[in-house]
């Protein structure tokens, strides 16, 4: 994958443009200014002089922008590209060093004639500008690689970002993908069940399903609801439950006033109410007790699933339990770590998750 910066955009293109003229149009009359001052050259003779030599700069410059973008230097390791930089700007600082000494000697400002010294010796000199323009070069590659370095850093950062971001969509639809059938799956059931045992209270069935229907479809739109909308799905899946199990299930609610506005993932309470129906008390001849708990600690929203369950033996593995893992799943992804879903099996015939999501920060929708 190429992470190179979009440097043929017009306003990265503008960009550059600015930073080269106004660059080497600076060097050009603080060059100019100096040796005007100092060396009182006449004015016009300075200024040619001067102006070749920055388009010199220009060119070689822009030439390496050319020459290294085509050949992906960005792209190399570190190493790499230190070498070429090194090797880049000695060449370019000796290509500008005769040319420069090409046009001084268009404008006359050395006398080469081997019959009698010339007024500034030739090698001082060439060493002189050969070591000014790869200093000057050197410089403006360390400037110009550093900023494409920058800016091709945030441009995967913000790469990342949006595949983090699109990772995290499609791992939340399958997440929800597998949730939903599950429970539709088993609400299903229980309506067939009560058909032929009693067409009145399938008949109820039907109504509540009906709503548990709309509140699932509903979650592939929205990801976050209020704990009150949450608990009225739970109502409705209960009772579904209740016509089924009738006695067998005792439920016990719990509701602080104080936490009805708070949000949640959305088919969060449900799931843990479902797995705690079916792997708990719907697996007890006798029933049990479904305790659901909710209140606030410190602008944190608490949320306790307490059941009876069968009892395990020990060194034996619990039931899979994937609507749980998935709620799990989902609270990370959608609230991240500062939540919690956590089960304690502890207790040989007791099951209790308990849920923390902090109100303080707004879930991630």
């Amino acid at each position: 994958m190429n992470h190179s910066l979009p440097d043929t955009q017009e306003d990265t293109s503008k960009t550059y443009w600015r930073w080269q003229f106004g660059g080497w149009g600076m060097l050009f009359l603080c060059r100019f200014l100096a040796e005007w001052r100092i060396l009182s050259w006449p004015p016009l003779n300075a200024i040619v002089n001067e102006a070749c030599l920055a388009i010199f700069f220009l060119s070689a410059t822009h030439f390496l922008r050319v020459y290294s973008k085509r050949k992906q230097w960005i792209q190399l390791i570190p190493r790499a590209l230190v070498a070429r930089v090194f090797l880049g700007g000695i060449l370019l600082a000796l290509a500008i060093t005769f040319a420069q000494l090409g046009l001084d000697v268009l404008l006359q400002e050395f006398e080469f004639d081997l019959r009698r010294p010339a007024r500034v010796s030739l090698g001082l000199w060439m060493l002189t500008s050969f070591a000014n323009a790869l200093g000057l070069l050197w410089l403006w590659m360390s400037g110009y690689f550093g900023v494409v370095l920058m800016r091709q850093r945030q441009h995967v950062a913000a790469e990342d970002a949006r595949l983090r971001a699109a990772l995290r969509t499609a791992e939340l639809g399958l997440l929800k993908s597998q949730l939903n059938p599950h429970f539709l799956f088993n609400a299903l059931n229980t309506v067939r069940a009560l058909i032929v045992e009693s067409p009145e209270r399938a008949q109820l069935a039907v109504t509540q399903l009906a709503r548990t229907l709309r509140y699932s479809l509903n979650s592939a739109r929205d990801e976050i609801v209020e704990l009150k909308t949450e608990l009225e799905i739970v109502d409705d899946y209960l009772g579904i439950e209740t016509l089924r199990l009738a006695e067998r299930l005792t439920i016990v609610m719990e509701i602080a006033s104080d936490t009805l506005q708070s949000r949640i993932p959305i088919m969060l309470l449900q799931t843990l109410v479902e797995n705690a129906v079916k792997h708990g008390i719907s697996q007890l001849p006798q029933g049990g007790v479904l305790r659901i708990a909710a209140h606030m600690d410190t602008n944190v929203l608490i949320i306790e699933v307490n059941n009876d369950r069968p009892l395990i033996k020990s060194g034996s593995i619990p039931s899979d339990r994937v609507g749980l893992a998935n709620a799990s799943e989902r609270l990370r992804l959608m609230v991240g770590p500062s939540a919690s879903l956590a089960l304690d099996l502890t207790q040989a015939q007791r099951a209790r998750a308990t849920v923390r999501i902090p109100q303080s920060e707004p879930v991630r929708a």
